[in-house]
C-alpha cells in the first residue's frame, strides 16, 4: 500500500498583498560627532558634539504578504541641514547635508491591519567638514560618508488607502580623519552617529 497526502490550501504559505507603495515624511534628527585627537604634550581629546535640526523625506519600496509576514525593500531621499561648530585656538565643525539609504523591511501585521516592522540596510550622507587650527589655512571634507541603518515603527490604517507611519532609526557612520594643517601626522578622529525619529504618510 502507498501512503496518500493531500495538502488544503491552507497548509501552504502563500503570497497575499502586496505591491508597490510611497509616502513622505517629517521629523527630527539628531547628529553626535565623537571626536578623538592628541592634544598638548603626550595628551589626548575625547568629545562629543551635535545638534538636531528637522528633515524631511520621499521614500518608495515593494512589499509582499505571507500570511502575516510581510517581507520588503524600500529606498529613501532625506533632505537634512543639521550642523554643529566648535569655535577655540582649534575650529572645526560639521554640516550634514542629503542622504540616500536602502534597506530590507520585515514585519508583522495584524487582524485590524496594523503593521510593526523593522529595518537593516545601508546609507549615504554628505558631510562638509572643517578644521582649522591656529593661523593655518582651512581643511576641507566634503566627501559622502557611508554607514549602516536600523530602525522599527509602526503604520496604522487611516482610510481610503492610506496609512500613517511613525518610526525610530539609528545611523552609524564610518570614521574618517581630518587635521590641520592637511598632511599633519596628528589629525583629530571623527565618528559620526545619528538618531531619527519620523512620521509620515504611505
Amino acid at each position: 500500500l502507498e501512503p496518500r497526502f493531500e495538502l488544503e490550501p491552507g497548509d501552504l504559505v502563500q503570497a497575499g498583498d502586496g505591491g508597490f507603495y510611497a509616502g513622505l515624511a517629517i521629523g527630527d534628527t539628531a547628529l553626535q560627532t565623537k571626536v578623538d585627537g592628541p592634544r598638548g604634550a603626550g595628551g589626548s581629546l575625547t568629545a562629543d558634539f551635535g545638534d538636531q535640526a528637522a528633515a524631511t523625506s520621499i521614500f518608495a519600496g515593494y512589499r509582499q504578504h505571507y500570511g502575516a509576514l510581510v517581507l520588503g525593500a524600500e529606498a529613501d531621499f532625506e533632505v537634512n541641514s543639521t550642523s554643529w561648530s566648535h569655535a577655540g585656538n582649534r575650529n572645526f565643525g560639521v554640516d550634514r547635508g542629503n542622504a540616500l539609504s536602502a534597506s530590507v523591511v520585515t514585519g508583522l501585521q495584524t487582524e485590524s491591519g496594523n503593521l510593526f516592522y523593522g529595518r537593516f540596510g545601508i546609507v549615504s550622507a554628505a558631510f562638509d567638514s572643517s578644521y582649522q587650527r591656529g593661523t593655518e589655512p582651512t581643511v576641507l571634507d566634503d566627501a559622502r560618508k557611508t554607514g549602516m541603518l536600523f530602525g522599527v515603527g509602526a503604520e496604522v490604517p487611516l482610510g481610503k488607502g492610506l496609512s500613517g507611519r511613525m518610526e525610530y532609526q539609528l545611523r552609524a557612520y564610518d570614521d574618517y580623519a581630518i587635521g590641520s594643517p592637511a598632511d599633519t601626522a596628528t589629525p583629530d578622529n571623527f565618528a559620526n552617529v545619528e538618531s531619527a525619529v519620523r512620521f509620515g504618510l504611505v
